[in-house]
């Protein structure tokens, strides 16, 4: 099977410094520059956070923050249609952007993968990172034994399966069956266990007889 690095199929970078960008540096700004800039309005982004991106490969759209720029945002730090976001700090989650999430911003704890080849999609990169040994190809990369973050460097490194297209799509097409089905389960457990809770609780308050 042949094999890529990630690095020379795709272009990496890590997102924005919001600090830098943040409307609430005006108080960083000589006061006269200040008050000429604050007379601009700040604008408005959506911004995802660590914790927007779930262990299924989507976008909690509910955990993106608001975020207000004291300029326009270069676009290169913007969602578009098809880029993995990867977050920098495990568990490694990703996810690919689609029409209805574009135009949020990607900040520096992650990173956002744009694929440059048209050998290979983007869902098939993004699926392997999700469920591939990514870890543990990270782990042997960085020099701490406790993976806590990664660099962008090293995720160029991750060596990435060559499929046939027609192979990548039926790939992809199970998966996404798979997933949801794993996603239905966890959410009938995450049910039960609230069942469960009422149940014994119930029994404890002597609301109801064994």
């Amino acid at each position: 099977m042949e094999y890529k690095q990630l690095k020379d199929i795709a272009d990496i970078q890590t997102g924005l410094v919001l600090s830098r960008k943040g409307a609430k540096q005006l108080e960083l700004i000589p006061q006269e520059v200040s008050e000429q800039i604050s007379l601009l309005k700040p604008i408005e982004y959506k911004v995802i956070s660590l914790r927007s991106i779930d262990s299924f490969g989507n976008i909690n759209l509910s955990e993106v923050d608001d975020f207000q720029s004291i300029e326009d945002l270069p676009e290169k730090y913007l969602t578009q249609e098809n880029d993995i976001v990867l977050r920098l700090f495990t568990p490694v989650y990703s996810c690919i952007i689609k029409k209805e999430q574009l135009n949020m911003v990607i900040p520096s704890q992650c990173a956002v993968i744009r694929v440059n080849r048209n050998y290979i999609l983007p869902d098939f990169i993004q699926l392997y990172l999700m469920k591939g040994d990514i870890e543990q190809q990270l782990a042997n990369k960085e020099v701490s034994t406790q993976l806590r973050s990664v660099r962008t460097s090293s995720i160029g490194e991750i060596q990435i399966p060559v499929f046939p297209m027609e192979k990548q799509e039926k790939i992809i097409a199970t998966s996404k069956l798979l997933l949801k089905k794993e996603q239905l389960l966890n959410l009938l457990s995450e049910q039960q266990s609230l069942y469960n809770k009422a149940i014994i609780k119930s029994l404890i308050q002597n609301k109801m007889e064994i």
